[in-house]
Order: C-alpha cells, then structure tokens, then sequence
C-alpha cells in the first residue's frame, strides 16, 4: 500500500492536477472582483464557482502537459525542461484561455468582466486570464519537478 502510495505521488499528471487546482483556486479567489455578478449571489455560490473553475484550470495544465509531451514526443519532458518547452506549454494555456474566455463571455454566457477588469484590445480577453496562463504554468511546473 505504502508503494502504490509513493508512485500516486511521483505521478506527473497528478502532481500537475493537484498543484494546479491549489494555485488556481487561489487566484480565482483573488479575481472574483474583476468579474460581475448578480448582486443576489451568496457567498457559497462564488466558493463553487472558483472552484469549478479551478477545477478546469487544474485538467486545463494536465492537457497542456499531454499536448507538450505529444509535440515533444517526450512524456517526461518536466525533467528536461528548456525554454523552447516552457513557452510552448504557456503558448497552449494562452491559445485555450483566449477561446475559452471569448466563448465563456460570448455565446455561452457562462460569465461577464466586471467594470475594473481591464481587457486585450481587438482580442476583448480579460488581463487577470491572461497573466493567469503567464504566471501560474511555470510555477506549477517549479511545483511538479521539486515533488517528483
């Protein structure tokens, strides 16, 4: 038992899963203000909503590792790490975020910017998304190759 429990833990795609939803339900927490919201909405409502969302953050940086590690033909390119691989998996995020966000704020109306967020001009993304997929994928990739 205590085998199966020490390669759960150097699995990359869990360790990516898990300190991808901690960093991300953080910084959920912290942009709420950016976005609006009816005013009738609870306190429990927002805590769901970021963690719904983080929660597809979290699978966001596990799909992003795959895609990195077909491209590179390499599953544990984490431990070889150069720059040309860190960009191209921030590159995917980026990419993901900006159609997410478009479809989120558009057609399926999922949720809106509030006044104090500002936006990308031409694009219309938010700029707290954005430097989430700038700042939070190479942290998290600094948390996986530490554990694993």
């Amino acid at each position: 038992m205590n085998f199966m429990r020490k390669e759960v833990m150097k699995n990359i795609e869990f360790n990516i899963f898990i300190f991808g939803f901690l960093t991300n339900v953080v910084w959920e927490m912290l942009q709420m203000p950016l976005f609006s919201f009816p005013s009738a909405t609870t306190l429990m409502e927002f805590s769901l909503l970021c963690l719904r969302a983080s929660l597809g953050d979290a699978l966001m940086l596990v799909i992003m590792y795959w895609l990195t590690a077909a491209y590179f033909k390499l599953r544990m390119w984490i431990l070889y790490l150069n720059a040309y691989q860190i960009t191209f998996f921030i590159a995917i995020g980026m990419i993901m975020t900006v159609i997410f966000e478009a479809l989120a704020t558009g057609p399926l109306q999922r949720w809106e910017y509030g006044e104090l967020m500002p936006t990308l001009p031409i694009l219309g993304t938010g700029v707290a998304p954005v430097l989430q997929w700038l700042l939070i994928p190479p942290l998290v990739l600094w948390f996986v190759r530490r554990q694993i």
